[in-house]
């Protein structure tokens, strides 16, 4: 019996953590996806992360209720990882959006505003699969705003995980529709 190499296996930083490297109320789920990492990825771009269960990106009309939900690349590492984020105005019932530039959004810390960053990430698994993750992060650097938030992230923190499931089961579909059809003639 041969055994595995026994030197450490170097995974990359994640680009998350360039925008949020600690947050104090978030969510991580993972899916193995019978397809290879590439075409997962490619299945994040083909989908249209705009609709539920994934918030909006790239909106600027009025949101139902009135909101002008506007979440924004934050970065990616092509092959590898999407980043989006958002600055919301606390209590998170108020409504107000910020679309924060993402040079700024780490620093960001406007009294009274959250900042969620939501991270999407496909790593090899195996041969021919990748492990797709979706990790979702908030951080509030009001302390005035934690116990309006803890309330409510408590009514709100056992919807997070149903949504990013359904946000990786349609990759997932993507990706293996992806991996099934035809090659295109030259």
């Amino acid at each position: 019996m041969t055994l595995a190499d026994p030197r450490p296996v170097r995974t990359p930083a994640l680009l998350l953590d360039q925008f949020v490297p600690h947050s104090q109320f978030g969510s991580a789920r993972h899916r193995i996806v019978n397809a290879a990492p590439d075409e997962v990825y490619a299945a994040i771009h083909e989908l249209d992360l705009t609709r539920p269960p994934w918030p909006r990106c790239h909106r600027s009309g009025p949101e139902p209720g009135g909101s002008t939900a506007r979440w924004v690349v934050l970065g990616e590492r092509p092959g590898m990882e999407l980043v989006l984020g958002a600055a919301v105005r606390l209590p998170p019932w108020s409504g107000q959006w910020l679309q924060v530039d993402p040079r700024d959004f780490r620093e960001f810390e406007e009294p009274g505003y959250g900042k969620i960053a939501a991270g999407i990430s496909v790593l090899p698994y195996g041969r021919r699969r990748g492990l797709l993750t979706h990790e979702l992060r908030i951080v509030l650097a009001d302390p005035a705003c934690w116990p309006r938030w803890l309330r409510y992230w408590r009514l709100l923190a056992p919807l997070v995980g149903p949504a990013q499931n359904a946000t990786l089961k349609a990759i997932e579909a993507a990706a293996t529709a992806l991996g099934a059809a035809p090659a295109p003639l030259a």
